[in-house]
């Protein structure tokens, strides 16, 4: 009941979620959408459960209106579960004005996003210190959706050769000699760690006209 102290009420509401059956899922399902704070941050906790997966998206709807403390909790269970469906969601807290609901989204992204994220990625580096621009190499390399290795070779930045090594991208390879034919030190370090035997004749024919002959010995 409202009028009750919060600690007894997220009691009440913790007891609940231990029940079997539907009841457990309706009382979560009202916390989410309801407008009690005590019992908001136990029910976006409770959604690290396998069999509220289905509430995820749900709850994800009313995420522009949670306190930011919330959101980075919600992010943060993102993060671990990913989904694409989840990714405009992500994206919405990427605009965030608050920097903590910016960060927690960066691990959030890396777990829901795809080849259109990899540049969004990238243009944070710009900004990003040096433990912010290890949390995003992370979320690039753990990236799942479709055309992120394609995303990341077309980049042939530093930073996105490195993301393609961390990812075992061997696809990459034919885009990666095309850049260490230019001279690319990453590229071709890169293509030393993904390349096979079958392209050791394309990196010898470096030697030739490479100015880091270090990086292709």
């Amino acid at each position: 009941a409202p009028g009750l102290p919060a600690h007894i009420r997220r009691a009440a509401f913790l007891a609940r979620l231990r029940l079997p059956g539907p009841d457990a899922k309706a009382a979560l399902q009202s916390a989410l959408t309801g407008d009690d704070p005590a019992l908001l941050g136990p029910a976006i906790s409770a959604l690290r459960n396998p069999e509220a997966k289905d509430l995820l998206s749900a709850a994800a709807s009313r995420f522009p209106a949670l306190p930011p403390d919330a959101q980075i909790q919600m992010l943060g269970i993102i993060a671990e579960t990913g989904g694409a469906d989840l990714r405009p969601t992500v994206m919405t807290a990427m605009q965030s004005t608050e920097p903590d609901v910016r960060a927690a989204a960066i691990p959030a992204l890396g777990a829901t996003g795809d080849g259109s994220s990899v540049p969004v990625l990238l243009n944070l580096l710009n900004a990003a210190d040096k433990d912010t621009k290890g949390v995003i190499a992370a979320a690039l390399a753990r990236l799942p959706g479709d055309g992120v290795n394609e995303a990341l070779a077309a980049a042939a930045s530093p930073e996105a050769i490195r993301a393609l090594v961390a990812r075992n991208a061997t696809s990459a390879v034919p885009a990666l000699l095309a850049l260490a034919a230019k001279n690319d030190r990453e590229a071709i370090l890169a293509v030393g760690r993904l390349g096979e035997a079958a392209n050791t004749p394309a990196l010898l024919a470096l030697l030739d006209t490479a100015t880091d002959r270090a990086a292709v010995e």
